[in-house]
């Protein structure tokens, strides 16, 4: 679930907001009433960060080597690298709930199931304002 919500985040904004007072942050001068925003995708998409941040690895988050670090940070847990559930004074206060519904949902849909990628094409997906769909195209 972690990999998906990387590769496939629902907002492509992350957080947005409006400076209150003339800044300097990193280099950049930041004036008054100027509007910023943030992108978790961008955060997501970065080589720095992540191993060949384009392709979907299942295992990304369960290899040995960070299995440790997998339960200790759960899907549900706010993290800055992965920003699904936001950060700081923005972090989600229904994520515990959403993180259940969704094992929920995938235990219910993948257990009587078995699913396959036509031609083995990836899933295209769509960007509408700020959100990212996947297709209803799509054939499974």
């Amino acid at each position: 679930m972690k990999e998906t919500a990387r590769l496939a985040s629902s907002s492509i904004i992350v957080y947005s907001g409006v400076v209150k007072k003339d800044a300097v942050l990193g280099g950049i001068y930041l004036n008054k009433g100027r509007f910023i925003t943030m992108s978790g995708r961008e955060r997501t998409m970065d080589p720095a960060m992540f191993e060949s941040p384009a392709s979907y690895d299942r295992l990304r988050f369960c290899r040995p080597d960070k299995l440790e670090e997998h339960r200790a940070k759960a899907f549900r847990t706010v993290s800055t690298d992965i920003l699904t559930w936001g950060a700081g004074r923005a972090v989600c206060p229904s994520r515990l709930i959403a993180d259940v519904a969704a094992e929920v949902f995938l235990i219910q849909l993948l257990d009587p199931y078995d699913f396959a990628l036509v031609d083995g094409k990836p899933l295209a997906h769509g960007v509408l304002h700020e959100f990212v769909y996947f297709n209803p195209a799509n054939k499974i």
